[in-house]
């Protein structure tokens, strides 16, 4: 549970010979044989948690944890995939029930945020006892410390739980992220080769570890009913994520858009890649995005939550600078920041107040570039989102990272955008098509006074820009005069 809340819990609570407790001659066969369905029906269905939490919902992270993505729930910042095959770990199965209003009652400082059940494989008893200690030392090590950008592990205590499985512990913990405080109350026991947790997390320091005792000796139970054929069937079915869709690749002769995106080469060691692929877009011909995974890596002096990455390619290169100047109206009309309040507020998944907007300076990068910052309040604290964009010839490159106020170094973002320019210059024979540029309006950039300052050449009036503020102007339809009006100043300029 530590990717969404920072929270986790092992340990080791009967400390003795591992054949301390016998299990019988039919569940010691089971456990020589667990399947994928197996580890997925062990899981606690929602009516076994209890009717206090029958309003949570099913969180799309539920399912199958293999070991990269196991150790979003170890505590330690450092482990990592090949650490948990190593250690032993073959497989594992969560099914995580979250608050409908996670953000707001956290906020509030109050309630219930999550209650999550889970399984996990290792190959013999011995690795799976193991690991409980090693996570017991963990939450000594690194109390008081970092675990993941911005988030710290304020406290953590043991509490022991006799009669449960072969061993087993409690541990509860506290996290702060920004202004936010998170408390978490879980069980791991190991039963032969596996291991089971059961967690409560909530936004105060209610004890609830009679509670989670309930759940952990609940889940105890049904993995011996799998295992003895007692409890059969298909897991819970989870909720379906909505992915965007993706598209071929571009026709032959067009660019290599992947390799005009930020790269793992061009970042420090130990980030990884989330998510990459082609994606629909009804404006470009092509587009590609790049999500990565940081992990507790820094980016040079900053401490980023998130990295992203985006290459677009449109028909022309009048089109891709008209994109690039609505960017910089938007960065530097006294309206941008009224826009953009909605904007933010509907990508973060909550209201997003004194929401303010800051131009950044990118001159040199590509043909043309425009940044700008954008901080807000948040329920987490106060947020940045940085924005480069980045322009050569009819492609238009971007890199966007987000943390919590002060954790976010520009320079650092103009860093990065100068390795995907550099990337977008090596492809820019590729990129460059036949039709003529003259028509592409300068870049607009703020006077001394913040003002526009008038353009070398007239805008095209059909500028696309004009499409993708009205795109981005759905939620705030009252601004799309004022800004449209700014855009006209400029070109008639």
């Amino acid at each position: 549970m530590a990717a969404s809340l920072v929270v986790a819990a092992c340990g080791g609570g009967g400390e003795g010979d591992l054949a301390d407790r016998e299990i019988g001659d039919e569940l010691e066969r089971a456990l020589q044989s667990v399947t994928e369905n197996d580890l997925a029906i062990m899981v606690l269905p929602q009516e076994e948690l209890g009717e206090e939490f029958a309003d949570l919902e099913i969180d799309e992270d539920s399912g199958f944890q293999n070991n990269e993505q196991a150790t979003d729930d170890t505590i330690n910042p450092e482990d990592t995939g090949e650490d948990l095959e190593r250690a032993g770990r073959i497989n594992g199965y969560e099914l995580e029930y979250v608050a409908p209003d996670l953000l707001s009652m956290l906020e509030a400082g109050e309630g219930v945020a999550v209650v999550e059940t889970m399984v996990h494989l290792f190959k013999d008893a011995g690795a799976a006892s193991d690991f409980l200690a090693e996570q017991v030392e963990d939450y000594q090590r690194f109390e008081g410390k970092e675990v993941m950008p911005s988030m710290t592990l304020q406290e953590a205590q043991t509490f022991a739980v006799d009669g449960l499985a072969d061993e087993a512990i409690g541990v509860r913990a506290r996290v702060s992220f920004g202004d936010m405080q998170l408390y978490g109350t879980g069980v791991y026991f190991r039963l032969g080769r596996l291991v089971g947790e059961a967690w409560i997390a909530t936004g105060d320091d209610a004890d609830v570890n009679s509670q989670v005792k309930t759940i952990a000796r609940a889940l105890e139970e049904r993995i011996e009913g799998v295992l003895l054929g007692d409890i059969t069937g298909t897991p819970m079915p989870l909720p379906q994520v909505e992915e965007e869709a993706t598209v071929a690749p571009p026709p032959e002769g067009a660019p290599d858009l992947p390799a005009m995106a930020l790269s793992l080469d061009d970042l420090p060691a130990g980030v990884s890649i989330d998510h990459e692929g082609y994606v629909e877009d009804e404006d470009t011909v092509a587009s590609y995005e790049r999500e990565f995974d940081l992990g507790s890596v820094s980016i040079g002096s900053s401490r980023p939550i998130s990295l992203e990455s985006e290459v677009d390619l449109y028909e022309n290169a009048t089109e891709a600078s008209g994109r690039l100047a609505a960017f910089e109206l938007i960065a530097t009309s006294e309206s941008g920041v009224d826009l953009l309040a909605p904007v933010v507020s509907e990508r973060v998944g909550f209201r997003a107040t004194d929401v303010r907007l800051e131009p950044l300076p990118t001159s040199g990068l590509g043909e043309d570039s425009v940044g700008f910052r954008v901080s807000f309040d948040s329920p987490l604290g106060r947020l940045e989102m940085t924005f480069i964009f980045v322009r050569v010839d009819r492609a238009v490159g971007s890199v966007s990272l987000m943390g919590l106020g002060g954790k976010v170094d520009s320079t650092d973002a103009i860093s990065l955008a100068e390795a995907m320019a550099a990337r977008m210059a090596a492809e820019g024979a590729r990129v460059a098509t036949a039709s003529p540029t003259a028509g592409a309006p300068a870049s607009l950039t703020p006077t001394r006074e913040g003002a526009v300052s008038e353009p070398s050449c007239q805008l095209p009036a059909d500028i696309t820009s004009y499409r993708y503020i009205m795109e981005m102007s759905m939620e705030a339809p009252e601004l799309m005069e004022e800004l449209s009006e700014d855009l006209e100043g400029a070109a008639e300029g």
